[in-house]
C-alpha cells in the first residue's frame, strides 16, 4: 500500500533536506511503479543531495525501470555537468553521458556526442585560463 501520495512525493524531492524523507519517498515511488521522468527529474536537481546520493538514486530507478535508463543518465549528465565547477562532477558528467550513449547504442546519438565535446572543450578552456 502507497504511503505517499504523487504531490508529496515530488514535494519532498524537489525541497527535502533529510536524505532518508527523500529514499522513502523514492522507494514509495518505486513500489507505485511511477515513471514519470519529469517527477524523477526534481530529486536529481535538489542540492541537498551530494553526488554519491544521486547516483545511487540514478542507478536504482535505471535498474528497476530500464525503459527509463536513457533519460535518467542524460539527467544525470545534464546535472553533474551543470555543477562540475562547483564540486568537480566533470568525470560524473562523462560517465553518465556515456551510458546513456550506450543506452542508445542502436541509433547514434549525435546529440550526446556534441554534448560531450562540448564539455571536453570547456573543460579545456577552463584549464588553460580562457
Amino acid at each position: 500500500m502507497p504511503r505517499f501520495k504523487v504531490d508529496e512525493i515530488r514535494n519532498r524531492f524537489a525541497n527535502g533536506k533529510d536524505f532518508n524523507e527523500i529514499f522513502d519517498a523514492f522507494e514509495d515511488a518505486l513500489i507505485q511503479g511511477i515513471q514519470d521522468v519529469e517527477l524523477y527529474r526534481l530529486l536529481f536537481w535538489n542540492s541537498a543531495l551530494c553526488p554519491d546520493e544521486l547516483c545511487l538514486f540514478g542507478e536504482k530507478l535505471a535498474k528497476e525501470f530500464p525503459s527509463l535508463a536513457y533519460e535518467t543518465y542524460m539527467w544525470l549528465a545534464s546535472v553533474f555537468e551543470a555543477t562540475y565547477s562547483l564540486s568537480d562532477n566533470f568525470e560524473l558528467a562523462m560517465q553518465y553521458y556515456r551510458k546513456a550513449q550506450w543506452q542508445s547504442r542502436k541509433k547514434f546519438s549525435h546529440i550526446l556526442m556534441l554534448q560531450i565535446v562540448m564539455i571536453r572543450n570547456s573543460t579545456f578552456r577552463h584549464y588553460i585560463g580562457l
